[in-house]
């Protein structure tokens, strides 16, 4: 018999050390939307047959090293908006996930080798919403994943661009870097793009002086593979503010000259609606209703409605299999009471 667990809605913050060691059969853990602040590194250490776990809407800043390498049946995970600022080297174990959500987060820096273990992985999403701030990203941080087929890194602060950044990526749908702080793209990398059937590249403050070239060139050869290739324009210098980069001359970048000013990102210059774009948030437990971006599909959560119904603090319903209930200012009373002799019946602790 399946076992799920759903503690969402509520406002327990930690106090979580050892609460599901004796639920080994669970295979769908629904944790977000609390005020989750820290994690026990040990607290998912004896849940290898868990297939489903949302972690999204807390506020997390942190993840102990080695967390979730226990999980090799995991298919389903979310971590978006959170705080976090760091994803080390050694967080992700081998596990079967093909969709990992981490936008609406702080990151700043992505550690060479982080997604290496994740080889299933089909969707990574890291777009920002204004609160990640990735500027660089490691050559290669993306190898060992043959299996990727989209990457979602809109709505950063991404500056520069390695020709080695696909490295090991076989063969791509789509990347999306618009909305970043791209200033030109270097040759190596638009080779590269030969693994990519579609790239976002608009709004970005492109200056479009000699070393825009490259870029304009690309495009004229490949505009099958750019996405809204007539959004793509100059930002600097002045003169040439706004003009589609495919339109431009020799003659033009020649006469006009190029002070290199300091670059500011381009969502900056953007309305509030362009700048609170949101993507497609997983659906069936979500905060708020968003509207969907073309770049990305969001993972259905919770399960089948015809074998059981979600409940979260609050709210109650009967379910045909277990759902656990939490909305207790101390989660350490749960899990404890559960024992197979109960595992026929919903279990409710409330205030």
């Amino acid at each position: 018999m399946a076992v799920f667990v759903s503690i969402s809605f509520c406002a327990f913050t930690s106090g979580m050390s050892g609460v599901f060691k004796d639920l080994v059969d669970l295979e769908e853990l629904s944790l977000q939307i609390n005020q989750i602040t820290h994690l026990p590194a040990d607290l998912f250490l004896h849940q290898r047959s868990l297939r489903k776990l949302y972690l999204s809407n807390n506020r997390l800043s942190a993840l102990p090293g080695g967390i979730f390498m226990n999980m090799p049946n995991l298919t389903r995970f979310t971590l978006h908006e959170n705080n976090l600022q760091n994803l080390s080297t050694g967080v992700f174990g081998p596990m079967s996930i093909q969709e990992l959500w981490l936008y609406g987060n702080r990151l700043t820096h992505l550690q060479d080798g982080v997604f290496r273990n994740l080889t299933n992985l089909h969707l990574l999403v890291i777009m920002s919403l204004h609160t990640n701030r990735i500027k660089q990203l490691e050559m290669g941080i993306f190898s060992g994943l043959p299996n990727l087929v989209h990457i979602s890194l809109e709505h950063n602060q991404i500056k520069s661009l390695s020709g080695q950044l696909l490295h090991g990526v076989s063969s791509l749908r789509q990347l999306d870097l618009h909305n970043n702080s791209l200033i030109n793209a270097p040759q190596d990398f638009l080779d590269s793009l030969q693994v990519v059937n579609e790239v976002l590249l608009a709004m970005n403050p492109w200056r479009c002086d000699r070393d825009i070239i490259k870029l304009r060139d690309w495009m004229l050869l490949n505009p099958h593979k750019v996405a809204n290739l007539s959004l793509i324009k100059c930002q600097s210098p002045p003169a040439l503010n706004a003009t589609k980069i495919t339109d431009l001359t020799d003659q033009d970048i020649d006469a006009t000259p190029s002070h290199a000013p300091s670059v500011i990102p381009y969502s900056q210059s953007q309305s509030p609606t362009d700048k609170r774009r949101r993507p497609h948030t997983p659906s069936g437990k979500r905060s708020t209703p968003v509207p969907a971006t073309r770049a990305t599909t969001a993972p259905e959560q919770g399960g089948d409605t015809h074998t059981r119904d979600i409940v979260s603090c609050g709210l109650s319903k009967h379910t045909h299999l277990i759902t656990a209930l939490v909305c207790t200012a101390i989660i350490t009373s749960f899990v404890i009471l559960i024992n197979p002799v109960h595992m026929q019946k919903s279990i409710l602790l409330s205030h």
